[in-house]
Parts: structure tokens; sequence; C-alpha cells
């Protein structure tokens, strides 16, 4: 008896074990989480940027660009250890961003658009074209919205509302130098427009479409985060009042990469290979 027991319980055990080690060989390995960019781009891969690709955070570009322009010279340091000093905290000049898709499919103002992603069944391609005004266009990569509150408003009628207020806080690209692969053209030959263009098999273009993205590879122009603080007023028809804060930031392209962010995989390349005009 004490054999048997001794057998079943081997068996049970090795059976146990085989069936932990069957579990650990059909478990899903966990996706990786993606973080943003703490250095510099570096593209090792020609066809891929890797899964779940973010880029630079523009929200931390933003606010160190903000900080090394607040720097001011001491009274008791010459021009050049102050330039010194600058340049030893100052961030880097080359960022790349990816767009937020909730943000960017929207005409940014009545100059520029954004656009968006259109499929081509008979091409088997999706385009888009973004649209400047002259050079200075602007792109929007990511839009963060706040509710503060509501308030009881009335016109000059006596009619009375309730509004609700919103902070939003916009952070932009403003294009402040053209690139080679820009396309001139409009009413009196005054903008400029960026086409994307990025094959697609018809079959995997519906799954592909929501996780389209746009890698922006650009050079600051100035060292200088531009400020705007408008308000949209609230209307009796549309009772929102809107505290925007826009953060823009003044560049020039060097590449534009178009990919699908489940694996990265890059659909197509548009670079400044030829300098500016």
């Amino acid at each position: 008896m004490r054999s048997i027991h001794s057998k079943s319980l081997a068996f049970l055990g090795a059976y146990t074990l085989c069936l932990q080690l069957h579990a650990q060989s059909t478990k899903i390995p966990p996706k990786p989480l993606a973080g943003y960019l703490h250095g510099p781009f570096m593209q090792r891969n020609e066809t891929s940027l890797g899964p779940g690709f973010l880029g630079h955070d523009v929200k931390e570009v933003v606010s160190n660009i903000d900080k090394a322009s607040m720097r001011s010279k001491s009274e008791f340091e010459t021009t050049e250890q102050f330039e010194s000093r600058i340049a030893a905290i100052a961030p880097p000049k080359q960022y790349i961003f990816v767009n937020d898709p909730a943000t960017d499919a929207h005409p940014i103002d009545k100059y520029s658009d954004a656009g968006a992603f259109v499929y081509n069944a008979d091409v088997q391609s999706f385009s888009r074209t973004i649209t400047m005004f002259y050079v200075q266009g602007v792109f929007a990569l990511r839009s963060i919205t706040t509710p503060t509150g509501q308030y009881v408003g009335t016109n000059s009628f006596g009619v009375r509302v309730v509004v609700n207020r919103f902070d939003r806080t916009v952070y932009e690209l403003q294009i402040d130098e053209p690139s080679s692969f820009f396309e001139k053209g409009g009413d009196y030959d005054t903008s400029y427009f960026i086409h994307l263009v990025a094959p697609v098999p018809r079959e995997a273009a519906m799954s592909v479409k929501s996780h389209l993205r746009i890698a922006i590879l650009c050079t600051l122009t100035k060292m200088e985060i531009q400020h705007e603080d408008p308000v949209s007023s609230a209307t009796v028809d549309k009772p929102t009042e809107v505290h925007w804060h826009e953060k823009i930031i003044p560049v020039g392209i060097n590449k534009v990469i178009v990919f699908d962010d489940r694996a990265g995989n890059i659909l197509s390349v548009l670079e400044d290979r030829q300098g500016h005009w």
C-alpha cells in the first residue's frame, strides 16, 4: 500500500508539474508598455518604430524649453559665461512627436487644416493632405480639456442659461521653415501642402485605419514657446465658455513617418533630403 501510495503521489506531482509547464508555455506574453523617449531619437529599424511608439512627450518638452528660456544673466557673470551656462542646461533641438488622432483630425484654424486619412480601395492606399497658409502652418499634436464648473449667464435680453466652463490646453507645432517635400499651390500660390500616401492592402485597411499615426521629426527654430490664451465666450445657442491655453513650438520638419501603432510598422516616409528652399 505504501508503494502504491508513493507512486500515486509521484504521478500526481509529475502531472501537476506538466500542467504548470503547459500553462507557462501557452501563456500570452504581456504587451510591452510604451513610454516616451527621454533621449535623442535613434531609428535603428527602417521598417518599424516598435510597438506603441510615442516619441517625445510634448508636455515635457514645452516645460523644459520654458524653464531654459527663463534663465537670466547674473550681474556677476560675463556674457561668455552666461552663454556657456545656458548651453549646458539647454534642452535638445531635435524631437520626434506622435500625433493624437483625437486632436489632429480637425481644422486648426481657417487657414490650416490637418486633414484626415481617407482610403481609396481602387489604388489600395490611404491618403491625407495637411494644408498650411504660407509656411506658417500650425499642426495640433495634443488637446487636453478640463471642466472647471458652471455658472448662470444672462444676455442683454434677460435670457438666462447655465454655462459650462472649460480649460483647454492645446500643444501645437508651428512650421516656420519649408521642407523639400512641401508642395506649393492654392489661390495666388499662398498655400503649402504635405501629401501623405500610405499603401495598405484592401483586406487589412479597415483594421489599420484607427491605428494610423504620424511621427514628425523636427528641429526647433527658436528656443522659445509661444503662449496664447484666448477665451471663447458663451452664447445662448452654445452655452460653453472655453479658456484656451495654446502652447506653440516653432519648428522645421525633417521627416514625416506614417506608421501603424500596434507593431510600429512604417507605412510611408517623407524626408527633407535637399534642405530648405
